[in-house]
Order: structure tokens, then C-alpha cells, then sequence
């Protein structure tokens, strides 16, 4: 792909001072946006060779300058005369048809070799000649990640709940996590340290910048137990050649906090989504960052060029998509289209700054394409000035229809395109079979959203991304405090190692386990922008009781309420009796209640009243007897509550009589019983008189009558004589009483 030109043309002195002159900075409508001429024709490169490369050992040679606008995007890592080179063998063939001897012929170090390229350091005089060779189909600086750290912020690490599963001794024991980074600086220090307890194979090609060792802090503060195996791959190929090792090793859980770009277009396809369905063949899992992808810094549309002029028609038939850059700081414009099969079309990337009142060329992305050229562009600037950009996208070899196109600015964060789109995961986020990881800053956990940063879905193909939230931060030994997705994704991996140690699952099956157990942050869950919810290990897979040191409440084996202490194992202790209390029960299990006080709560004794009588008093609070109380009144004929009158409230006082009619008319007598309450009429015994007194039905029962009256007794001799006598009395009181008066 050549250089394109914006038509760019030079000041006049007229013009020159009519700008001066200016009073304010044009507004956009001041900002032409004028259709591009057709560029320039591209120079001829070398087959096989990358375009940058190809233009720098043309620019060495010839002892000139390199052009700033496509040099600042080559990445040529040296050593000495040589360089590190990523070589692919001719489309098709095997990567064993770039032998060992090739490489000696010319003077090549093999590096690495992965599943379809390799890396090797090259002598600079001789890249020509290797990628002439009938063997050679493409040589270019190796595929790099992209770090997806950000800045410092506080430790977020136990909102996840993983210190009670540490508690409860389930650490990650029996798990293998591998951490993928370009770079493992510092890892010894963290080592020696106390960071990273357990580590197994670990390479001797550390080094770089702290990133990949501070992940690795990450995942063994999440899971201690869990063995940690450092993975540095700086290159494509280098992490081809570790997933070609996962058949012959023992790796559960794979962590990488990095992004590709230019190998798929986000569609689970190309060779980074290959090696996360080849380790998932092999039992591991893939967890990965969603990327820092800052709102506003990225575009996804489809071509159209509706004057034909080769130039694509932005909204509004607009030529040139505008970038705002309020700081200085790099700045790298990514554009790739979905044309990753077929190879067929081919189209140039243009940056352009604004100045004065004219667009400036400053950087291009302009491959030739190819069957081992991916549809990739890149502009570059290492030190881009605050301002005004412009992007174009020209078209060497244009679709022929529609196709899927999509930009992504790398600088900094406040960085804006003036038309944005979300959505659109890089690898290995894109991947189907990738645990991609958004991140969520501490202070906002448990409410949300998602970080500013993080970056979402759906993919290109509209798949939901990402997979799950973690925290966004950790304090690490190799980097101090960083956050970003590359901070959440350890996070992720640490927790998937303690669940597969407490549940005894599968890596696969416990991801099942841990989306389950996520705490959902949105109704619409799962959705593009938190996933199926922020990262939650549930205790319930654990033998978590409670907080080390704790104290809590527990029941007594006398029903009182005691106290145990949290042990270090975060298990409750025995149930401690208290010391006892004035309750009313025995709070100290001694079988006694209330002992040491006056008397047991609520318990009552006798005690005379105020009247003389028997009143209660009762244990109150503080166990002590209360003041005699007034019983209430009884039936029993005494006056309880001293009111002078005795079984008042009952229909009569105990024991107390009254005149009564019986049934046969006598006056009879009713007595007050047992409960006050009237007895029956009781008649009197039988006189004489004439009538049925005792209701017996007889008259005068028992009683003898004449014409002097009633008396008792029979008919014989003996009762004659003494009716006779009482005749005689009687007659003699009548003759005493006549003469007391004569």
C-alpha cells in the first residue's frame, strides 16, 4: 500500500499571511474536507519482505533518512548487527520447510519456532537474501501484545472473598496457572520476595518490564497455593511454541493480560483464537483482558466510496474522520478489515495533524497485500503533539461491495475520534473459548459500572464480551499499584485455581462454576458491558463459617446465650457459657439459676400486708424481692386487699347466712360455700303448725294433737299424766298472776 497524499498544497506568501492574521483557530466547518487526490505510486518492495522493513534497509543503504511518516511505526528489535525477525514459510507449506540448516546458511539464530512461524535473529546484511528464498514466504518484525496496564489505584484483591477461602485452607493446591507476557521483569525480586511462593519452570529468558511478573503476583495473592509458571512470549510465535508444549505438561489455567491486533477481525478466527481452542483441547482455560480501550477511541463501519475516487466516505460523505488530541503523547491509528480469508483487498491508513489551515501528512500504514500479509494498517507517531488529526483510508485494492472495517486509537486516554462505535474485542478477548475479563474500579464494586477503560463488546460477529468483571487493582512488588484490565484478569485466573481445588471440578467445568456464583451488575445480564457479573467466590464451596477472630453469639448447652471465638481456620470455636446473669434461667450451665443474687428473677414469696394479711413479693429486676403486694381478693373470708370488706366481688362472703324461701314456701336458710357462691334453701325441722315445714311432704310429722294442742310423743297412760300436769301448771300460773294484781 503507497503513500497517499492528501492534495496539500503550499502556502503562498498571501496565503501564509492571511493565516497569521487569523484571529482564532478554525472550527471544524473551517477545516476542508476537500477530496484527496489519488496518491502517489508506492515503491516497489521486495516480495516476502514487510513494507517498513523493506523501505529502512533501503533507507540504510543509501545512507539516507528514513521517512518519519512509516519509520516511527517499525519496531525492530536489534542486537548487535542482527535482528529479531518473525519468518512464515510459503502460503501453505510447512513450517519445517524453513530448515535449521537455511537458517545456518545465513548466518540466522533460531529462537523459537512456533505453529506456523518462527523467530530468529538475523544479521541485517542478509534479510534480503533470506526472504529471497524459495523456502521464505514472509519476513517482518515478530506479532507483539499489546500491555492492557493503567494507572496507579488502592488494592482491590479481597472484595472477590478469596481470604475466606484462605481461611479455609483452600489456597489453589494441585493447580498450575501459566502467566503469558512479553514481559517478566523483576520476577526473581518478587520470588525473594514472598510473592510468588510456589513457581514451577520458570524460563531463563525473564526480563522486560514488570507487567507479566506483576500479574503473576496477582494470581498467587488470589490463590497461593496454586503453582505459578512464567511464560514469556514477546512474540507470536513464542506463544505458538508454548501451546505446542501443552500436551506433554500439566497446565490448568492459562492467564494472559495482553491484546493482539491485526490477526482476526474478532470473529473467534486466526492463529491466537487456534492456540485457545488447542489449550482448551488439552483441558486448560484461557483467561484473558477485555483491553484498556478508552470511550471515544474506536470506529467500526463498512467501506463506501460513492464518487469512486478511491477515498472512503466517513458520515456525511466526510473523507477524513477527525481525532481530538488534547495531550501530547504516541499516538497509533489500527485499522484492519474483515478480509482475513481471502486476502484479496488492500487498503492504506493516513494520519494527518492539522496546521494552520491546512491538513499535514504525518504518518502511513501502506503494506502491499498478500496471502501471509494480514489486513492490518498502522499510522505511528512516538511523540504526537497536542492538536487536531485527521484520519482517510485509501483504497489500493477496495472491496468490490461492502466490507466490515474497524479503527482503534492507541494513545492517550483522552484521546477522541469524532465519530465512535463500540463494541469490537481484539484477541484473545474476540475468542468464543476465552474467559475475557472487564474490569471494575474498587470504590464502585459493588454498584458499578465498569471502568471508564474497559473495554466491550460485542464482537465483530455479535457475540457477547466481555465474560466476567474483576477487580481493577492490585499492589505488586515488580510494579508497585497498577490497574487496567491486565490487573482483573489475574484476579480471574487466581479465583478459577481455588474453585478447582474446592470443588474438585475440571478447569472447564469450574468456569461454569464461577459464572454461576457472579453477582450480576446489570438486569440485562449477561450483556456487553459487565458480562454475566463482577467476580464472587461463593463460601458455599468451602468450610467458611466465619472471620478469623471473630467473636459471635452461639446457644449453650443449658439454652443460654454464650459466646465462641472465629478460629484461625475460620471455624467457630466451642460455645462458651457466660457468667450468670439475673435472667431467671441458668446462664452459666452450674445447674443453679441465678446464684449470688437475692433470689431468681421472676420468683415470689409470702409476706404480710399492710393489713395484717398475707401479701407476695417478687423477684424483680436485679433479683431482688420487691415491696409486699395486696393480693387480690379470695374466697375465703378474710380481706386481702384491705379495703375493709371481705370476699367483695363474689356473690357472698364465706360462711355468711341468710333467710330463704324453700321449695315447699318454709322459711328455710342458704349458707355462702366454697367460692362464695349461695348453697341450696335449707328447710327448718318440722313444728307445729299446721304445714309441711322440712318439705317432707308430711304436717306436723312426729308432733300429737287434740284440742289442747300440739305435743309430741304417743297415746299410752304415761302421756295422759303428764298433759294432765301441764294442765295443772298451767292453771296454777293463772291464779299466781290474779293475785299479784288483786
Amino acid at each position: 500500500m503507497t503513500t497517499g497524499t492528501l492534495r496539500i498544497s503550499l502556502l503562498t506568501m498571501t496565503g501564509l499571511l492571511a493565516a497569521l492574521s487569523a484571529t482564532a483557530h478554525p472550527t471544524e466547518g473551517d477545516r476542508s474536507q476537500a477530496r484527496q487526490s489519488p496518491p502517489v505510486e508506492r515503491p516497489a518492495g521486495q516480495d516476502g519482505l514487510d513494507w517498513r522493513l523493506d523501505r529502512w534497509l533501503t533507507a540504510r543503504t543509501e545512507t539516507s533518512t528514513s521517512d518519519p511518516r512509516w519509520s516511527q511505526g517499525l519496531l525492530l528489535e536489534r542486537r548487535g548487527d542482527q535482528a529479531r525477525l518473525e519468518i512464515q514459510p510459503q502460503p501453505g507449506a510447512s513450517l519445517s520447510t524453513v530448515t535449521a540448516r537455511l537458517l545456518r546458511e545465513v548466518g540466522a539464530e533460531p529462537i523459537v519456532r512456533g505453529r506456523d512461524r518462527l523467530d530468529a535473529w538475523v544479521p541485517i546484511d542478509r534479510i534480503r537474501g533470506l526472504a529471497a528464498h524459495s523456502a521464505v514466504g514472509h519476513i517482518g518484525p515478530p506479532h507483539r501484545p499489546v500491555p492492557t496496564a493503567g494507572a496507579i489505584e488502592p488494592v482491590g484483591v479481597t472484595l472477590t472473598g478469596a481470604d475466606r477461602f484462605h481461611c479455609s485452607e483452600v489456597r489453589g493446591a494441585g493447580v498450575t496457572v501459566a502467566v503469558l507476557d512479553a514481559n517478566l521483569g523483576g520476577f526473581d525480586l518478587a520470588q525473594s520476595s514472598g510473592e510468588l511462593p510456589v513457581t514451577v519452570d520458570v524460563p531463563n529468558n525473564l526480563g522486560g518490564t514488570g507487567h507479566g511478573t506483576a500479574c503473576a503476583e496477582i494470581v498467587a495473592d488470589m490463590a497461593p497455593g496454586a503453582a505459578v509458571r512464567p511464560v514469556r512470549t514477546e512474540t507470536l510465535a513464542a506463544l505458538q511454541y508454548f501451546v505446542g508444549t501443552l500436551p506433554f505438561e500439566t497446565v490448568d489455567i492459562i492467564s494472559q493480560s495482553e491484546m493482539y491486533l491485526g490477526l482476526s477481525f474478532g470473529n473467534s478466527a486466526g492463529p491466537i483464537c487456534e492456540a485457545v481452542d488447542d489449550a482448551r483441547e488439552e483441558g486448560a482455560v484461557w483467561v484473558a483482558s477485555e483491553g484498556n480501550i478508552w470511550p471515544g477511541q474506536r470506529w467500526l463501519g463498512t467501506w463506501s466510496d460513492e464518487d469512486g475516487d478511491g477515498w472512503h466516505d466517513f458520515a456525511d460523505g466526510d473523507e477524513i474522520l477527525e481525532l481530538d488530541k488534547p495531550s501530547p503523547s504516541s499516538l497509533s491509528i489500527n485499522l484492519d478489515w474483515n478480509d482475513y480469508e481471502t486476502h484479496l483487498v488492500d487498503l492504506d491508513v493516513h494520519l494527518y495533524r492539522w496546521e494552520i489551515n491546512d491538513w499535514v501528512l504525518v504518518a502511513s500504514g501502506e503494506a502491499a497485500n498478500g496471502p501471509l500479509v494480514d489486513p492490518f494498517e498502522d499510522a505511528a507517531l512516538t511523540g504526537a503533539s497536542s492538536g487536531t488529526y485527521g484520519i482517510s483510508i485509501f483504497g489500493q485494492k477496495p472491496p468490490t461491495g461492502t466490507m466490515a472495517m474497524r479503527i482503534l486509537v492507541l494513545g492517550d486516554d483522552k484521546d477522541t475520534l469524532e465519530e465512535t462505535t463500540p463494541g469490537a474485542s481484539y484477541d484473545p478477548a474476540s475468542c468464543a473459548n476465552t474467559v475475557t475479563t472487564g474490569a471494575v474500579d474498587p470504590g464502585q464494586w459493588e454498584t458499578g459500572p465498569a471502568s471508564t477503560y474497559s473495554g466491550h463488546g460485542p464482537t465483530t460477529d455479535g457475540r457477547t464480551k466481555p465474560v466476567i468483571m474483576g477487580p481493577a487493582t492490585a499492589n505488586t512488588v515488580s510494579m508497585g499499584s497498577f490497574t487496567g484490565t491486565s490487573a482483573a484478569t489475574p484476579h480471574v485466573a487466581g479465583a478459577l485455581a481455588l474453585v478447582i481445588e474446592s470443588t474438585g471440578a475440571s478447569a472447564i467445568d469450574s468456569v461454569g462454576v464461577l459464572l454461576n456464583d457472579a453477582i450480576p451488575m446489570a438486569e440485562d445480564a449477561p450483556n456487553n458491558h459487565t458480562g454475566w457479573g463482577r467476580l464472587a467466590l461463593d463460601t458455599k464451596h468451602t468450610s467458611w463459617s466465619c472471620q478469623s477472630g471473630e467473636t459471635g453469639a452461639c446457644a449453650t448447652s443449658c439454652g443460654s446465650e454464650g459466646s465462641a471465638i472465629c478460629s484461625a481456620t475460620c471455624s467457630w470455636g466451642s460455645c462458651e457459657a457466660p457468667e450468670e446473669l439475673c435472667s431467671g434461667q441458668d446462664d452459666d450451665c452450674d445447674g443453679a439459676t441465678d446464684e449470688g443474687f437475692d433470689c431468681p428473677l421472676g420468683s415470689e414469696q409470702s409476706c404480710t400486708n399492710a393489713c395484717g394479711g398475707e401479701g407476695v413479693s417478687r423477684c424483680e429486676a436485679g433479683c431482688q424481692f420487691g415491696a409486699c403486694e395486696l393480693l387480690e381478693e379470695q374466697c375465703d373470708g378474710v380481706d386481702q386487699d384491705c379495703d375493709e370488706e371481705v370476699d367483695e366481688g363474689f356473690s357472698c362472703a364465706l360462711g355468711a347466712t341468710q333467710a330463704c324461701a324453700t321449695s315447699c314456701s318454709s322459711a328455710g336458710t342458704q349458707a355462702c360455700l366454697g367460692g362464695c357462691e349461695w348453697g341450696a334453701c335449707e328447710p327448718p325441722e318440722e313444728r307445729c303448725g299446721g304445714g309441711d315445714e322440712d318439705c317432707d311432704g308430711a304436717i306436723d310429722e312426729g308432733l300429737s294433737c287434740d284440742s289442747g294442742g300440739c305435743q309430741a310423743g304417743g297415746s299410752g297412760r304415761g302421756d295422759v299424766w303428764l298433759w294432765l300436769l301441764g294442765l295443772a301448771l298451767l292453771g296454777g300460773i293463772r291464779r299466781a298472776r290474779t293475785a299479784r294484781f288483786l
